[in-house]
């Protein structure tokens, strides 16, 4: 899905995630929820999302969760496939969590087809 960077940062730092670590050039490549009772993290990589500017384009890219206590080199984009051990399935988390994940990421603005920045 395609939106503003700004949109992707200010909305879910408003909801509690904090950004993933910053690459060359100040991209970021993700952004984190913690659910430290349960210890399940929620990542959502994105594309286009700079530490500095609101102007650009961005993508939402893979939305997954991963159990805190297997401990594991972690790099966003490295759990993307269903051998990963950390990873939880979608049945096995806390209902409140999700929501509060879900409600996050819908809360972000959406570039429709066509729409200009």
């Amino acid at each position: 899905m395609s939106t503003d960077s700004g949109s992707v940062k200010s909305t879910l730092e408003k909801y509690g995630w904090r950004r993933g670590g910053a690459g060359d050039g100040g991209d970021i490549s993700s952004f984190h929820y913690l659910d430290n009772a349960n210890k399940i993290e929620a990542v959502l990589e994105v594309e286009g999302v700079f530490a500095y500017g609101f102007d650009n384009e961005a993508k939402l890219e893979q939305l997954y969760f991963v159990d805190t206590t297997v401990k594991k080199a972690y790099k966003a984009g490295v759990s993307n496939t269903e051998m990963d051990d950390r990873l939880i399935q979608l049945g096995k988390l806390p209902p409140i969590f999700y929501a509060e994940v879900i409600a996050a990421v819908k809360a972000i603005k959406v570039r429709t087809k066509g729409e200009s920045q």
